[in-house]
């Protein structure tokens, strides 16, 4: 006797055109037009260089971001409120001031570098 839908295992197990079309694979799948260079086996013969798909896929791994790091931290969007507000200001919070630690630390750098520096005196004479 038949197992109860036998033949849905069965059909999973085939392989349709449409699931080769979409599989993991490294290789590149097109459908080639009919006025295309096929080889000599009849199949479809691509003429870009392998390099071409590395080049590619390297230069939109690094464009996109560079764009939206662009547009979150840089681009000009006018003085009204815009999405980008909070994480511009934690960007500047973070990484654009300086701690409390730093601050005394320039400040006691700046005085070390200057110790006979005083503040220029008002002269109360006036020019000839």
């Amino acid at each position: 006797m038949l197992r109860p839908l036998h033949f849905l295992k069965r059909a999973t197990r085939q392989c349709t055109p449409c699931a080769r079309m979409m599989s993991t694979n490294q290789e590149i799948h097109r459908i080639p037009r009919p006025d295309e260079p096929l080889d000599p086996n009849g199949e479809f013969k691509d003429f870009r260089p392998p390099w071409v798909y590395k080049s590619s896929r390297l230069l939109s791994f690094t464009v996109i971001p560079a764009i939206a790091l662009y547009a979150v931290f840089v681009h000009d969007f006018g003085d009204q409120d815009h999405v980008f507000l909070p994480a511009r200001r934690w960007a500047k919070d973070n990484f654009l001031t300086l701690s409390p630690a730093e601050a005394a630390l320039l400040e006691a750098r700046s005085a070390k570098a200057q110790p006979n520096a005083s503040p220029p005196e008002a002269s109360t004479q006036a020019p000839p």
